[in-house]
């Protein structure tokens, strides 16, 4: 066999070498062509997922759609602005109460605690289970029985505080801490506003939808009721009928659970957990509208998600 020259070596060399480089490189163009492909394919289903919503016009200065299945926001406008809860921040203070009453705890309700806004024909001395208590006070929005079980519940966490319900704060911060909510801010357990420029609690759109998500996970049962119009609740010594603060609640399809929020530094806020005619799990959120918007803004919203349309189109 004749010997190859150096010249022909070297010549087979370069060949096999652009074989290689030129099969790597057709790889790659059908890699970066099925890549493309596939980033086509989920630009169009996010242009889809986005159709019902670009025609809405909402009254509320933010608003959340979030998935609760998949923990990702199916759309959201200024969700990242910080703005005053009103009573959402209730939903925390829920969750510290779970975690820190023992469940056959009785709450007992005192003369200072009636002093807050609002009357829910709540009692002098009346006693209460924990969970009874704390569903009706998510119905109402109390704030009357959000003050008790704030005070009870600090001084449960710390017999030997003279303010537990600054224990209590603490704890909700703490827990915002926790849950990485960079935005969540508690200066009461009510949220109530303070003074006229100092509200009881702050928030983003996405934070306060991810903490529903989060409280609905964790206590569905507590939640459970916000989602009918006139539940009744008893104490260990009378009957009530709760009035929820929400009208629309059993008007729109899929609602599981409901909170309200409303000040004169917040407006109107509302907070819904769904399920939609998809099967999807959604909390819809809307802050910083007015008292009767905020129930339309999240009609409206609840409309795109389970028909596909702007419900507000004639």
């Amino acid at each position: 066999m004749k010997k190859l020259t150096t010249s022909e070596s070297q010549l087979i060399a370069s060949l096999i070498f652009l074989a290689i480089v030129g099969f790597f490189y057709a790889r790659g163009v059908r890699e970066e062509i099925a890549r493309g492909e596939e980033l086509d394919r989920q630009m169009t289903e996010y242009e889809e997922s986005l159709r019902p919503f670009l025609s809405i016009a909402l009254n509320a200065d933010s608003f959340a759609i979030y998935d609760r299945d998949k923990a990702e926001f199916v759309y959201k406008k200024n969700a990242e602005k910080t703005m005053p809860l009103a009573s959402l921040g209730k939903i925390m203070s829920a969750i510290i109460i779970m975690e820190n009453v023992p469940v056959d705890h009785t709450f007992t309700i005192s003369k200072e605690a009636l002093s807050e806004v609002g009357d829910n024909k709540l009692l002098v001395d009346e006693k209460w289970g924990r969970d009874e208590l704390l569903k009706f006070t998510l119905v109402e929005s109390s704030n009357d029985a959000i003050y008790e079980m704030a005070s009870e519940t600090g001084a449960i966490v710390d017999p030997t505080s003279l303010v537990p319900r600054e224990v209590f704060v603490n704890l909700m911060n703490e827990k915002a801490k926790e849950l990485g909510f960079k935005s969540m801010t508690f200066n009461n357990e009510s949220g109530l506003d303070i003074t006229t420029e100092l509200s009881g609690a702050y928030a983003n759109a996405r934070d306060i939808s991810r903490l529903f998500a989060y409280a609905l996970k964790n206590y569905p049962d507590i939640f459970a009721p916000t989602s009918r119009s006139a539940p009744v609740f008893n104490s260990k010594d009378a009957e009530h009928v709760a009035k929820n603060t929400n009208p629309i609640v059993e008007s729109i399809d899929g609602v599981e659970a409901s909170k309200t929020g409303f000040t004169n530094i917040s407006g109107g806020n509302l907070a819904i957990a769904l399920e939609t005619v998809k099967g999807q799990h959604l909390i819809v959120t809307v802050l910083g509208s007015t008292f009767d918007d905020r129930f339309t803004d999240v009609e409206t919203l609840s409309g795109a998600v389970n028909n596909g349309v702007n419900t507000n189109e004639e």
